[in-house]
């Protein structure tokens, strides 16, 4: 039943991407871009899942995902708003007193390793979106936190801006490239740090028409 379970919801969580993807040219963006920087493996592999790969999901291979990650070290049990925590600890053991703890798996999970490349696709939509990113550092790296700090000097930009006036007006995705260049839409900085590996650059966005001048401008 949990194998069932698991492949309709996986089903349906592809079927809803799908069809936000209709209004949104761009959706599948940060998987693309982190396809071409890892390849087709780790890093790379699709947030999702592959589609494709839904009916492989049965009783063992959920079985073996709990083995090795269901496990005592690995779980972390939350509440909100508990008025008392004698009632909270009981109704924890009351609904998983019952599941047995397994071994710890020593799972090794592959090294993520930067690659790089260029990707090009088409879209039904008169707007370019480029996205430039080069390798960074991983998380526990010292230089962290001027990345950050890199991040929010680059700042975002785009045409329309909710939350009151004067937000973030001054980041150069504004000052550098919006106030002046009309053919830009939009513009923010990209940083994500993982375990072993990190990405940083920028991204961009405004017509068609204008492709050769936005990836100018933002370099």
């Amino acid at each position: 039943m949990s194998a069932n379970v698991a492949r309709a919801k996986n089903q349906k969580t592809h079927d809803l991407h799908n069809h936000l993807c209709k209004y949104d040219p761009f959706a599948n963006n940060q998987d693309l871009l982190l396809r071409t920087a890892y390849g087709y493996k780790t890093l790379g592999l699709p947030r999702l899942g592959l589609e494709n790969n839904i009916s492989n999901i049965d009783a063992r291979m959920m079985q073996q995902f709990m083995m090795d990650n269901i496990t005592p070290k690995k779980c972390l049990i939350v509440a909100s708003g508990v008025k008392s925590h004698r009632e909270y600890v009981d109704l924890v053991r009351e609904r998983l007193g019952e599941l047995h703890s397994v071994p710890e798996h020593q799972y090794q999970r592959e090294k993520s390793e930067y690659q790089g490349g260029e990707y090009r696709t088409w879209t039904e939509s008169p707007q370019t979106n480029i996205a430039l990113a080069f390798e960074s550092v991983p998380w526990k790296n010292r230089d962290v936190p001027a990345f950050y700090i890199m991040q929010t000097l680059i700042g975002s930009a785009t045409a329309f801006s909710s939350g009151g006036p004067g937000k973030g007006m001054y980041c150069r995705a504004i000052t550098n490239l919006m106030q002046q260049y009309d053919f830009v839409d939009s513009a923010s900085a990209i940083n994500s740090h993982f375990t072993d590996s990190g990405l940083f650059g920028m991204q961009i966005e405004g017509p068609g028409s204008h492709s050769a001048e936005l990836m100018q401008v933002m370099l």
